[in-house]
């Protein structure tokens, strides 16, 4: 699952899952539009954050625009 696919089944703006995590709402945000990938650290937190609903692989299969 995609971590855009998890915001939107649970209802979570990217906004407030940023302050759960503590992280930049603006990093996120990159995340979900496949601007960028996280580091292998914070893909891990968001793995555990998400109780493995998105998987590390996931997020380094999101595409970027380079």
């Amino acid at each position: 699952m995609t971590l855009k696919e998890y915001l939107e089944k649970y209802k979570i703006s990217q906004r407030q899952f940023a302050l759960r995590c503590g992280l930049d709402p603006i990093v996120i945000n990159r995340y979900v539009h496949g601007k960028r990938r996280p580091s292998l650290p914070m893909a891990v937190k968001i793995h555990k954050f998400t109780n493995g609903e998105v998987s590390v692989f996931d997020l380094a299969q999101a595409s970027t625009n380079e």
